[in-house]
């Protein structure tokens, strides 16, 4: 147990990991040699992210010139749950052993523990760490004694959307093919699409490839390859990493005739009809998978994608054509999330470590000689805890609703007065306004948790009710992971639709303005809720390409 002076404290869990959403048991263990001023004995259960970066930088000029090494390092608390387990009365600690046994559900949004190095290049180091701390606290209010010990979250796997996964059409791009930079061999179409754009670590990721060569050059093979994009974040400095963490490959002589060059470039009017006609020929394979498939085994130790305040992970799936020598490929990249999936085998565990800064107490293994204590078994219901980057109501003095105390059948507890248990979630400088839901959106582990937290909570959808379309958007583009802005951008339109001043095409536009990934999936979501749309289609398909109006056509008609 930790300590000092006449009070040690200790804590111990049952287990040593948890999936985020499970319910933590563990007793907290004290020992008083005498009465001792104490205000409480609490929990505290902290998730952390840290981050460190070290650099060269070269200092003066000739035989004066040196290199000098520097660093940064940074912490941001995305949760922090405070969790009273014992008021003395009058403040005064009484000598004698207790044990409190407790148990407290974690929130179901957290992001998996993880320790991560960039292994080239300049250094870089992330942590995503998880503890939980017993404090005794002194009758001024301040932190007497404490032990700290580490313990290990698995993130929940992430549910299916509305049911199913979600796809994504990747728009047929119309590329100019040149060799040596200026001579113009003519063009290329090229566009994809995915049954799912969510895949766990492991697995097989597919995609479906349609093209057509418009040039006088061959088709060498199509690549899909996977990228892994890192960046890590202290000090006012950032450090970014790419990995290649999956990738296949097709030859042209496996593709057929598609792949062939054409004896003579098009002329540039024949051009524009060839990819009129290109766009609905390629929608169709697609549509139909009359087309190329390549499946991309997902590396095991890929990261899942993640979006916090100093740590930013990040994946692309680049589709390429790819020409001889000295003659320019043919690309289009699209988004992909990577994170455990409901229904499907969990992914290997990667490696986890406290930062090196972190000191913990060792679990009480060897309990003093005699131990004999006084038990009062805890259950701690906290069924709002929530991250620190989700909005939250303050915590109330009176013991959360849900608290349950009892103890244990023919003992009785040393002191008189009940225990009280409340959550507390630390939200650093948050406001109800727009400025901290786009600032809780934008470090959220969970956007669409956050977004579902932030309408439930009066103050929270008092803000959402007043949405104008210019803030609207904003809002939805605050949502850093592509993914979630869809489900999230369907909530706040749905309180806007039915409490607020209303849901238009106008709120739709400004949603898509600025999207370059999800454009089709946020009008497919939100058109049924515009209230103006059977007269005002134009506005929104006038935002969208041809191709892309092929693929809301039927929800447009459906308005």
């Amino acid at each position: 147990m930790g300590g000092s002076g006449s009070v040690n404290v200790g804590v111990r869990l049952h287990q040593q990991t948890y999936t985020a959403g499970d319910t933590v048991r563990g007793t907290v263990y004290c020992q008083c040699s005498q009465e001792t001023a104490a205000s409480q004995i609490s929990l505290t259960f902290q998730g952390k992210e840290s981050t460190y970066l070290e650099w060269t930088e070269s200092r003066g000029t000739g035989k004066d010139r040196r290199t000098v090494t520097r660093s940064a390092e940074d912490y941001h608390l995305f949760l922090q749950l405070v969790c009273p387990v014992f008021s003395p009365p009058g403040g005064r600690l009484l000598p004698g052993q207790y044990e409190f046994p407790f148990q407290i559900t974690l929130p179901p949004y957290l992001p998996s523990s993880l320790t991560w190095h960039k292994r080239y290049g300049d250094k870089a180091s992330f942590w995503i760490s998880y503890k939980v701390k017993a404090n005794v606290i002194s009758s001024n209010g301040r932190e007497s004694t404490s032990s700290k010990l580490d313990f290990q979250v698995v993130a929940r796997p992430r549910p299916q959307i509305l049911g199913h996964t979600p796809s994504h059409f990747v728009e047929p791009d119309t590329q100019d093919v040149n060799a040596g930079c200026c001579i113009n061999q003519g063009f290329m179409v090229l566009g994809a699409k995915s049954d799912c754009v969510q895949v766990q670590p492991g697995d097989i990721f597919s995609a479906s490839v349609a093209f057509q060569n418009q040039s006088t050059t061959n088709i060498d093979s199509v690549d899909l390859v996977i990228k892994q994009q890192v960046e890590v974040r202290a000090g006012g400095r950032r450090n970014e990493d790419k990995e290649k963490v999956g990738k296949a490959q097709k030859p042209g002589l496996e593709l057929g005739s598609a792949t062939a060059r054409l004896e003579k470039k098009k002329s540039h009017n024949s051009r524009e009809l060839v990819t009129s006609t290109a766009l609905q020929d390629l929608y169709k394979q697609l549509q139909s998978g009359n087309c190329p498939r390549l499946d991309v085994p997902l590396a095991p130790h890929t990261l899942h994608s993640y979006a916090g305040s100093l740590i930013s992970v990040y994946h692309k799936v680049h589709v390429v054509l790819k020409t001889p020598t000295c003659i320019d490929d043919v690309k289009v990249k699209f988004p992909l999330h990577v994170c455990s999936i409901s229904g499907q085998a969990p992914p290997p565990p990667l490696p986890t470590a406290p930062p090196p800064s972190t000191s913990t107490t060792p679990q009480p293994n060897a309990l003093p000689p005699g131990w004999n204590p006084s038990v009062q078994p805890v259950v701690l219901d906290i069924d709002a805890a929530t991250p620190s980057t989700a909005p939250t109501a303050p915590p109330s003095p009176a013991p959360h609703a849900g608290t349950r105390l009892s103890f244990p059948t023919g003992s009785a507890p040393p002191f008189s007065a009940p225990m009280q248990s409340h959550q507390t979630a630390v939200l650093e400088g948050f406001q109800w306004s727009l400025e901290g839901i786009c600032r809780a959106l934008r470090t959220s582990v969970d956007a669409r948790g956050t977004t579902n937290r932030f309408v439930s909570d009066p103050r929270g959808r008092s803000v959402v009710v007043s949405l104008t379309p210019v803030s609207f958007g904003r809002m939805v583009g605050s949502i850093s992971i592509p993914m979630d802005r869809p489900e999230s951008a369907y909530n706040f339109g749905y309180v806007l639709r039915h409490e607020g001043k209303g849901f238009t095409s106008d709120h739709i536009v400004s949603a898509i303005a600025n999207e370059e990934d999800m454009k089709v999936e946020l009008v497919n979501k939100l058109a049924p809720l515009a209230s103006d749309l059977p007269a005002n289609k134009d506005r929104v398909l006038k935002h969208l390409s041809t191709f892309q109006q092929f693929l809301v056509e039927d929800v447009m008609q459906g308005v």
